[in-house]
């Protein structure tokens, strides 16, 4: 009996939880594929080989010309000192990652047809520093880096769905 139970709670606390729309991050299906994007961006930052295999798997094409048009500017990283030790060093720091793009739609030969939005993303990560320890400092930073930008270009993907799906209701 108690069996029965526990399976019955499982059962419908996994239809709640799928029924709410939640769900474990990156797992989500987006109903409608991307179309082919012009992606407008230094060539070789780890932001934009990070956004160009993001694109891809998710099932969009580069293209030279297309109809939407995602333009990066250049990300700008920041790491602050956020808390200091009883030695006056550094015990906390504070990175920032921002970056500021844009998502273009329509005809944009013509001014008149292009649908052009401005949009800033940005991640903050705090992490312990050892003094003691520099090259574990170090390697830490450098992962939580790569984390970040993951983290940026999931915002951009985002928003370019959601950019995609007004368009083609407002078309």
């Amino acid at each position: 009996m108690k069996q029965i139970t526990k399976h019955t709670i499982i059962i419908i606390s996994s239809l709640i939880l799928s029924t709410c729309g939640w769900h474990l991050r990156g797992t989500a299906t987006n109903t409608k594929p991307l179309p082919d994007i012009q992606l407008n961006s230094l060539a070789y930052s780890e932001l934009s080989n990070e956004l160009q295999r993001a694109i891809i798997g998710n099932g969009a094409k580069l293209a030279a010309q297309a109809k939407l048009i995602l333009t990066v500017q250049n990300p700008i990283f920041e790491r602050r000192t956020a808390v200091l030790d009883n030695r006056g060093l550094a015990a906390e720091y504070e990175l920032n990652l921002s970056v500021a793009y844009q998502i273009s739609s329509g005809d944009c030969t013509q001014a008149s047809n292009c649908q052009t939005q401005n949009y800033t993303a940005d991640t903050i990560r705090y992490f312990l520093v050892n003094p003691d320890k520099p090259l574990e400092t170090n390697s830490e930073e450098q992962l939580l880096r790569q984390e970040m930008h993951q983290t940026l270009v999931r915002q951009i993907i985002r928003q370019l769905y959601r950019h995609h799906s007004t368009s083609d209701t407002s078309n």
